[in-house]
């Protein structure tokens, strides 16, 4: 997904008229994302969203995770999914597929 803010600025780079190419170098997104942003099929990071997105981007060096005991960048990718799961926020594929199917696995 695409920041708004770039998508904004390709899009100010398009009414000036300048090819997609150059675009595409200018800003660091592909000539197909440029495309798509001229089309108006993009799919760009929603606003409020960016900081959420943000705080996932890994800072620093690998440490011992204090909930799995692993050597991860933090935050633990494992133990956030451990904790959706458990609280009922993510489920399995074949575990929300379980009632049509059958119990049998």
């Amino acid at each position: 997904m695409i920041s708004p803010a770039v998508v904004d600025e390709v899009r100010r780079l398009l009414g000036e008229g300048l090819s997609q190419r150059e675009i595409a170098r200018r800003t660091g997104v592909s000539r197909g994302s440029v495309i798509a942003i001229d089309r108006g099929k993009t799919a760009s990071v929603p606003r409020g969203r960016e900081t959420a997105i943000s705080a996932l981007r890994i800072a620093g060096p690998p440490v011992r995770c204090a909930g799995c005991g692993g050597r991860v960048y933090l935050p633990c990718q494992l133990c956030t999914i451990r904790a959706a799961r458990q609280s009922g926020i993510m489920t399995r594929g074949r575990e929300r597929f379980a009632p049509r199917f059958g119990a049998g696995g």
